[in-house]
């Protein structure tokens, strides 16, 4: 999905502006340039998605994981001062109401709150794709160890965790089942 970006300048042209206009822009700017670190941070998660599920090895795919999960809680911590800053901004609109100033924060505010909705659009649309993604590998894996695998027994091993040692897991129990039918051999 591609996000129009919104050209908003900041200047008073030389004519001067208000003090309220000028900390207006101010929080405009910080709007925007914590907008543009989450776009980067979308990039960026979506990145080490295909990462995560491309790795091979257990330590790969740890640090991978603690890697995405650190840029994620970055990324909703952000979202959430995005969202804070915009409420405050639409709160001070709705106190000075009446002058062209005002219409103009409106509008300003508009923008920044369509452009932040698109962005949170965003990030949920990769966390969904990863997830389905995520859900297909894990029943590959499911199918290699188990190929009369259902369904079901893939969203049981989703709710368990994922597919967390798939493989040694299924090994562990054929070794087990086999020390079992050994024992009852030796009987």
């Amino acid at each position: 999905m591609v996000i129009p970006h919104f050209v908003i300048q900041e200047g008073d042209g030389g004519t001067g502006q208000s003090p309220a206009m000028k900390e207006f822009f101010r929080k405009v700017d910080s709007v925007k340039k914590d907008m543009d670190a989450i776009k980067k941070n979308i990039s960026e998660i979506e990145k080490k998605h295909g990462d995560a599920l491309k790795a091979t090895s257990k330590a790969t795919t740890s640090k991978t994981e603690n890697s995405l999960h650190n840029l994620m809680d970055t990324t909703s911590d952000l979202m959430q001062s995005v969202k804070t800053k915009l409420t405050d901004m639409k709160e001070d609109e709705k106190a000075k109401k009446g002058d062209s100033e005002a219409r103009m924060r409106m509008n300003l505010h508009k923008t920044l709150a369509q452009k932040f909705v698109a962005l949170s659009q965003e990030y949920q649309e990769i966390q969904t794709k990863y997830k389905e993604k995520y859900r297909e590998r894990v029943g590959r894996q499911l199918k290699i160890v188990n190929p009369d695998a259902t369904k079901e027994d893939v969203d049981a091993l989703m709710k368990a965790g994922g597919d967390k040692d798939v493989f040694a897991q299924t090994l562990m129990q054929q070794r087990s089942d086999q020390a079992a039918k050994n024992a009852l051999a030796d009987i």
